[in-house]
């Protein structure tokens, strides 16, 4: 996959405009803007966890595949845990924003990534029937 242009410049150590950053001993100081999860040239999921992890994660409950949730589904989610009242599997209060999280196929169960490390716990697991009683529509973002 070849690089965007600024993503180049900076993996050799340039600026935006094509000066050095200033190092401080042997440590330089880099931009990572290049690769956050704002950058279009690469795929949400690179910015979260690995094609091949995401391909090997399944859930502890039942087994079945998990896939990254969908900018949709974060936002119904977070909207949920701001308001209150969203409880995990362990019956633990979520109050949290959540950036990232890997859903069950049949959608019935969250899972949070923090840190880029998907939190596989059965007690971990938010239920998400819990939140299509609360939106509008009553039925979660596909």
């Amino acid at each position: 996959m070849a690089l965007p242009d600024a993503a180049r410049r900076r993996a050799a150590g340039a600026s935006k405009r094509g000066q050095p950053y200033s190092c401080i001993g042997t440590f330089r100081i880099t931009a990572l803007t290049a690769f956050g999860p704002s950058s279009a040239s690469f795929p949400r999921v690179a910015t979260v966890i690995s094609n091949e992890l995401l391909s090997i994660l399944v859930c502890p409950e039942n087994r079945t595949s998990l896939e990254l949730a969908d900018e949709a589904l974060l936002g119904q989610m977070n909207r949920a845990i701001a308001a209150g009242g969203v409880k995990n599997k362990g019956g633990e209060a979520v109050t949290e924003a959540l950036a990232a999280a890997l859903v069950r196929q049949d959608r019935a169960v969250l899972y949070p990534i923090l840190d880029r490390i998907p939190i596989l716990l059965l007690d971990a697991g938010i239920p998400l029937a819990q939140i299509a009683t609360k939106s509008p529509a009553g039925s979660l973002p596909r």
